[in-house]
């Protein structure tokens, strides 16, 4: 297994990668000054999450996620990545691991099929999750193909858009385009809400529905989590058609407008259809830190594809940042919280005490991808130290060095897995992990320089 192989090499391997970055840049000179040992556990975080990437979490969710008989991805999978038979097939999940095998080809694995297979996900999608009659895609549908959960969500259609659009561009294929441009348009004909954004939670007949897919618990309205993907979704669609540009610049302003705390430096959530902050499911006014960290580097994403000064939003940017290191962190021994209040730390607070018994996997790989970037910006040894601890939590208690890939959920103390399946009912996928392996790998060279 990726463990075993690792355990043998990497002490040479890192030492050659340390040795060679040494003689090319001795000293980060834009800030912090790396000293030789920082580089040498930089290039060895490097050479980890970069292998933990190609040898472990993709071969882990294309070694048999595809149904060879029905096509599409069946995605609720077992601790060693086996399907269980005659799951649904769902629309987020599809979408993800298209983005995900497009991303991994751009990203430099040219010769594992990835693309191709990517390929063979966008004809499922547009040939068996479209409503034909009433427009946009169905949220689930059976192993064979069958219609099953109708429902429309901005959420899930958000992220066949992204999905289709990154495929798009990296395959150079205009019908994929014609599709994810197709599925926006309709998306904002059917949920647009103007200058508000959109409405979120709709059936098949795209009527809305009471209660909030993007925070659970709580009446349907406006939340930072659908809206903050909207504005990666239209980054994706910007970067593949730069007409959709204005699109972006809405999402991204409303987002900016709306969302965030100024004086805690966090983005609340949820929100009201006037986007009015309201309490989460349990009556409580929360941020979501890994919402938060997540959102720092989308919003610098879409500023680069705007083509925007991004220092007009480093306030915003290490804000974000800084309120989930000041109260949702772990400061002993790595890793983010979900939730929590956006004023002092979650482990002080008991309304949140059940909040705090586990870490999840998607949190941890977004905190990574925002400390390793955040560093690459800012030189702020403080980030340097984050993404140290950090990633010596993922790599010591999330990773599953025995049978692949990232365990969903671990105790917050002892990191002793709490989910020993890898599917989470086939919601995961390598989407946030595998994303996040290639941001931190691709900042880290970067810092390395």
């Amino acid at each position: 297994m990726f463990g075993k192989w690792l355990g043998s090499t990497i002490g040479m391997i890192a030492m050659t990668i340390f040795a060679t970055s040494v003689v090319a840049a001795p000293a980060n000179a834009k800030g912090h000054p790396l000293s030789a040992d920082e580089r040498q556990r930089l290039s060895t975080i490097l050479h980890q999450a970069d292998g933990d990437f190609r040898n472990d979490v993709m071969p882990f969710w294309t070694r048999a996620t595809w149904d060879n008989q029905y096509g599409g991805f069946s995605t609720d999978v077992d601790r060693r990545g086996n399907p269980r038979m005659g799951s649904d097939k769902f629309l987020i999940m599809n979408a993800r691991m298209i983005w995900t095998l497009a991303a991994a080809h751009e990203y430099g694995v040219t010769d594992k099929g990835y693309l191709a297979l990517a390929g063979k996900g966008v004809k499922f999608l547009t040939s068996k999750m479209w409503d034909d009659v009433n427009g946009g895609f169905y949220m689930t549908v059976k192993a064979d193909g069958t219609p099953d959960d109708t429902r429309k969500f901005t959420y899930s259609q958000g992220f066949v858009i992204y999905a289709l659009a990154e495929y798009a561009r990296v395959a150079h294929d205009k019908d994929a385009l014609h599709w994810a441009e197709k599925t926006y348009e309709t998306l904002k004909a059917m949920a647009g809400d103007g200058d508000l954004g959109f409405h979120e939670d709709f059936d098949q007949q795209w009527h809305p529905l009471p209660d909030s897919l993007g925070v659970g618990g709580v009446k349907s309205g406006k939340t930072l989590n659908t809206h903050m993907h909207m504005m990666e979704t239209l980054t994706a669609l910007a970067d593949a058609n730069p007409k959709y540009k204005g699109e972006l610049a809405r999402v991204t302003d409303l987002l900016l407008a709306k969302v965030i705390d100024h004086e805690h430096g966090c983005a609340m959530e949820p929100f009201d259809w006037d986007w009015h902050p309201i309490p989460d499911g349990k009556g409580r006014m929360s941020t979501f830190y890994g919402h938060n960290v997540e959102m720092a580097w989308l919003l610098a994403d879409a500023w680069r594809a705007l083509g925007r000064d991004r220092s007009k939003i480093k306030t915003v940017y290490c804000g974000l940042i800084d309120n989930a290191l000041k109260y949702g962190y772990d400061n002993e021994r790595g890793g983010i919280a979900g939730i929590g209040p956006y004023d002092k730390p979650v482990v002080d607070d008991p309304r949140y005490a059940g909040d705090i018994r586990q870490k999840e996997w998607w949190e941890q790989a977004e905190a990574m991808v925002a400390f390793s970037e955040a560093f690459e910006w800012t030189h702020d040894p403080k980030y340097l130290t984050a993404l140290e601890k950090q990633w010596g939590w993922i790599w010591t208690h999330q990773i599953d060095h025995e049978d692949g890939d990232w365990f969903t959920e671990v105790a917050w103390d002892t990191g002793a897995p709490l989910t020993m399946d890898k599917g989470m009912g086939g919601w995961k996928v390598c989407y946030h992990n595998g994303r996040s392996l290639m941001r931190t790998s691709t900042a880290l060279r970067s810092i390395l320089k």
